[in-house]
């Protein structure tokens, strides 16, 4: 009699400690990023950054600068002042300012910047690449006097992404000016990684369109054959969303109903073992 009912006692423990397990290690699996599948090992994978590069649009803000080498004087027209440099009182975390030394050029609505001696020029459309070339060989007519062809350099200074949902710094991140472009991977390094809460498999990029509408894409960040989605590289202004898992979403809800379940198995197995002290 005796050893059955430490039997009873055995399977109510044993099951207790099973509860316990299957709560804390169910989602273990999805921490790890660039997973593969076996059968996918093989599969060949390739960047859509050349399909798919920063273009510059209304709202972005440039820094342009003019250069010749040998003669500093000669672009010295086609520059913007020089601006004052940063001190405590007028500079911040997320200033525009990326230490070219000059003002900035902000592109309006129609897509226009005023240029020093060109006057408007169209420059939504360009990435900074085709910008520096198409300047280029605007100013090589315009300098005509000079021996050495301009040096122009373009930065985009307005790279900014909005990150909400699980992860470490959420909030506006602007991009280095020195990157003229940026994946999903290094993006989520700039907001602190995904936390533990959230999901790898359901990265959501909101990006809005030309037009004024909003697209949504999903990427599964935690398989290695994320680098072959057309979506892998981000455009200025995306916003991503990391989804919290489950257990996190309802842990308002699963934590009253886990304190509930251990409280009763508790009882009950103080209960067995009254009975079974009772029965001896």
């Amino acid at each position: 009699m005796y050893e059955k009912h430490m039997k009873i006692k055995a399977k109510i423990f044993f099951s207790f400690a099973l509860l316990i397990l299957v709560t804390s290690c169910g989602t273990s699996k999805k921490v790890p990023l660039f997973q593969i599948d076996d059968e996918r090992s093989d599969e060949a994978w390739v960047s859509f950054y050349d399909k798919n590069p920063i273009r510059l649009k209304p709202g972005d803000v440039l820094g342009i600068s003019v250069n010749v080498l040998g003669e500093p004087k000669v672009g010295a027209n086609f520059n913007l002042p020089l601006i004052p440099q940063a001190t405590t009182e007028n500079s911040s975390e997320n200033s525009i300012d990326q230490g070219l030394g000059r003002q900035t050029f902000l592109i309006d609505e129609n897509g226009e910047i005023d240029f020093p001696e060109l006057g408007r020029l169209k420059v939504a459309g360009y990435t900074q690449t085709e910008l520096e070339r198409h300047l280029k060989a605007m100013l090589v007519k315009e300098l005509l006097q000079a021996e050495n062809a301009p040096i122009i350099t373009v930065r985009l200074l307005s790279f900014r992404l909005y990150f909400m949902g699980e992860v470490g710094s959420p909030g506006w991140k602007t991009v280095p000016s020195e990157m003229n472009h940026i994946n999903i991977l290094e993006a989520l390094s700039l907001a602190g990684d995904i936390t533990l809460h959230g999901k790898r498999d359901a990265v959501k990029v909101t990006r809005r369109l030309p037009d004024g509408s909003f697209v949504m894409k999903v990427l599964d960040v935690g398989r290695m054959d994320v680098v072959s989605s057309p979506d892998f590289y981000l455009q200025q202004g995306d916003m991503i969303y990391v989804e919290p898992i489950k257990i996190k979403t309802h842990e308002v809800d699963i934590s009253p109903r886990v304190n509930l379940v251990i409280s009763l198995t508790t009882f009950v197995i103080g209960i067995t073992s009254f009975i079974l002290a009772v029965s001896r």
